[in-house]
């Protein structure tokens, strides 16, 4: 007889299969993940500090991006700069770069791109929000299981099937600024295929915004007049048949820039389009003695396209400048688990990637002058992973890979990553973890190879590394409260960041070492009546590791909470959330006060009813905060928006 992990050996209580009966949620306890072991298990047994967020808890809440959920977990920060959102997680991000140490994948599929290593977190992630079952969220280095840029953490999107859509429905909404998006969602069968369909499309004219660094008659006193739009759609499928799934999916957003990033003329069209083009088929099967295998193949491509005016003349005269960009890449892999193997479960598994078209073109149209910089990568990693039980109480998960990469420039190495994880369980109401392990991102294509007047090309950029250091308490005295508590110590060498190397460029370095510190305690009380509490605090000092200093844009402490309660009206609820974030320093290093903001959302669904509705208020205080700015700007600081609504109405068939 083999044994299985103590954590999930625990039967529920009755108190615990009501609230699940009650709430279509997951109880905390019982929550299964697949993200920190690449295999499904209780989220107590997995080697990480694993957090769940549900899709019925993402919509409670109107969550509108898949940043806007990652921001409400402990450690985790956004920066906005009318551009992209970023999340520094732990103090890991630095300005300049495009959240390139954050793993994103769909249903276990790589999203980041194969230019920027970008995880997309805002209005350009692939998948509509309304398409989102759960997403799991695994803090620190994840390396040793998904090679490169799974420093920060994993973030994995899994998407709903067709039993849970149920039919089609159609939705409306409207919002601040004229804003507006439609969105259908369709999920059934075909024979023995179940069938996922959905498809959404969003205009936000946006308004003017004052910038003083801008204020001069020439640039219509700092006043960018109309260049805050945004248009975003998207397209997904997926079909499941047996153990066989495949999913595609396309996405376009445009977004106008008003801050006259990269020296653009201020005040003048300067849209940004990214697009997105994903496919992935996966199988599973089991067999007796043990064996499980799963296989995935995925192929991708990303183009991003901006025309605008930039000060590059001659005097800074201004004159068009355009830029495409184009990445196009394969990936597949085989994992292989075996439990035949008394208390142990092993995980072996290989993939690769090969980014056959990688291409930046810059060209000055009115010049008739144009420059092309195009290159081609492949990687590969192998990785095996054990987890061993010697006793009920105790589950040891060690794991090793190893990393191999080159590009059509020549360069070529390795990257080893290991990880251990000691997971203890004296009773069913406590868990505590130890977890090491380490990572690595290697520089993309835009850090080695991008090149114009004011970001001249770098020299033997090297990769980051990060070793990580952890220790996890869970608590869990009944089945409606739980405690998760971490603290952490990760020293990173081999920085890289966008810096200024004069007043006028900037370009990628080695800023050398970093070391984060910090603690997390989050708390969840689920009540049988349909109450829902969840808040955390997070502590975290960032320092630069040389010289002391404090990293920029890195909050002492984070404080949240969300709060979802039936409605006083039938058939609704309310949820409301609330982020504080503690002083920030800028690049320039002046400092940013704290700032608390707090949303709310009212959603109105009879049950068995055909339609449904919902409103919420973003900002709700509207309160007047900014964010860093990185050192591609002018300005120092970007203010972020006051008080904004939104109004839904749906109808399901």
């Amino acid at each position: 007889m083999h044994w299985v992990l103590a954590a999930s050996a625990q039967a529920p209580d009755t108190s615990t299969k009501e609230l699940e009966a009650l709430l279509g949620l997951p109880v905390y306890s019982l929550s299964r993940v697949e993200s920190a072991g690449k295999q499904k298990q209780d989220i107590r047994a997995a080697p990480g500090a694993v957090l769940v967020r549900t899709g019925g808890e993402i919509r409670s809440h109107g969550y509108r991006t898949l940043g806007e959920v990652l921001e409400m977990m402990p450690g985790v920060q956004l920066r906005y700069d009318r551009a992209y959102s970023y999340a520094s997680v732990r103090g890991t991000t630095r300005p300049g770069d495009y959240t390139s140490r954050l793993l994103v994948l769909v249903d276990g599929a790589r999203v980041n791109d194969a230019l920027y290593d970008s995880a997309p977190l805002d209005r350009e992630f692939p998948i509509d929000i309304a398409l989102i079952d759960r997403i799991e969220f695994t803090p620190g280095p994840g390396s040793a299981l998904y090679g490169t840029n799974a420093v920060a953490g994993v973030l994995n999107v899994i998407t709903l099937n067709a039993a849970q859509v149920g039919g089609g429905s159609l939705m409306a909404e409207v919002g601040s600024l004229r804003s507006r998006r439609q969105t259908a969602i369709w999920g059934g069968a075909a024979g023995d295929t179940r069938i996922v369909f959905g498809a959404s499309r969003e205009r936000r004219p946006g308004g003017d915004l004052y910038f003083p660094e801008y204020d001069a008659p020439q640039t219509q006193g700092g006043v960018a007049q109309r260049q805050d739009g945004e248009r975003s759609d998207k397209v997904f499928v997926k079909l499941n048949q047996g153990g066989l799934r495949v999913s595609a999916s396309w996405s376009e957003r445009i977004k106008d820039i008003p801050t006259g990033a990269y020296d653009a003329t201020f005040n003048r069209p300067n849209p940004w389009k990214d697009g997105y083009a994903l496919a992935d088929l996966a199988y599973s099967s089991e067999t007796s003695g043990g064996h499980a295998y799963t296989t995935q193949l995925a192929v991708g491509r990303y183009t991003f396209y901006s025309l605008g005016d930039h000060n590059y003349g001659e005097d800074g005269a201004s004159v068009p400048f355009e830029l495409r960009n184009d990445a196009r890449w394969a990936s597949g892999g085989l994992l292989y688990h075996w439990t035949g193997w008394q208390r142990h479960r092993v995980s072996l598994g290989v993939d690769a990637q090969r980014n056959f078209r990688q291409s930046i073109d810059t060209a000055f149209p009115e010049a008739l002058e144009q420059s092309e910089i195009s290159g081609s990568a492949t990687r590969y990693g192998v990785f095996v992973n054990d987890q061993w039980q010697p006793v009920p109480t105790l589950t040891l998960t060690t794991g090793l890979r190893l990393d191999r990469r080159s590009t059509s420039r020549g360069d070529s190495g390795q990257d080893v990553s290991p990880r251990v994880a000691v997971v203890w369980t004296p009773e069913s109401a406590w868990t505590f973890k130890l977890l090491y392990g380490q990572a690595f991102r290697q520089p993309n294509f835009y850090e080695t190879d991008y090149s114009d007047s004011v970001q001249p090309r770098p020299e033997n950029l090297k990769g980051e590394r990060a070793r990580s250091f952890e220790l996890v308490t869970l608590w869990q005295p009944n089945g409606s409260l739980s405690f998760t508590g971490s603290a952490y110590r990760i020293l990173m060498k081999d920085v890289i960041e966008l810096m200024d190397i004069d007043d006028d460029r900037v370009m990628y370095v080695n800023r050398g070492r970093t070391t984060s510190t910090g603690a997390e305690l989050e708390a969840t009380w689920l009540s049988l009546t349909g109450v829902r509490l969840r808040a955390s605090m997070a502590f975290q000092r960032a320092e630069d590791g040389t010289t002391g200093a404090r990293l920029s844009n890195v909050s002492s402490y984070l404080a949240k909470w969300s709060l979802t309660v039936p409605g006083v009206l039938p058939d609704t609820r309310l949820g409301v959330n609330s982020v504080t974030m503690g002083p920030r320093t800028t690049v320039s290093g002046a400092r940013l006060p704290a700032v608390t903001v707090v949303n709310a959302h009212l959603t109105w669904q009879p049950t068995g009813g055909r339609w449904y509705g919902a409103m919420g208020a973003y900002n709700l205080a509207s309160k007047r905060y900014a964010d860093p700015a990185g050192p591609e700007h002018r300005q120092d600081t970007l203010q972020q928006n006051g008080r904004q609504w939104r109004v839904q109405v749906g109808r399901s068939f």
